[in-house]
């Protein structure tokens, strides 16, 4: 169970450039609800039985979250298990 006055969620996992590039992409195009869309992507990944796609979208939309100082936590419910 996650704390809430526990210290800033951690820093995301980048892969590599693709990972920034997806993130910005999302971001222009969806804005605040960036980090559903990755979400969504991530379960559709899932859903799939795409490991890797899997994890580069949940990381993405982790990704947006921080960076728009949300964090992650709620943003990517629909992949966590």
């Amino acid at each position: 169970m996650h704390d809430s006055t526990s210290a800033a969620a951690p820093t995301p996992f980048l892969a590599g450039r693709s990972m920034v590039e997806d993130a910005a992409s999302l971001a222009r195009e969806f804005g605040d609800d960036a980090p559903y869309a990755a979400s969504l992507r991530a379960a559709r990944s899932r859903a799939r039985d795409n490991a890797l796609d899997w994890c580069h979208w949940r990381e993405v939309g982790r990704l947006v979250g921080w960076l728009s100082g949300e964090g992650v936590d709620g943003i990517d419910a629909a992949t966590r298990h």
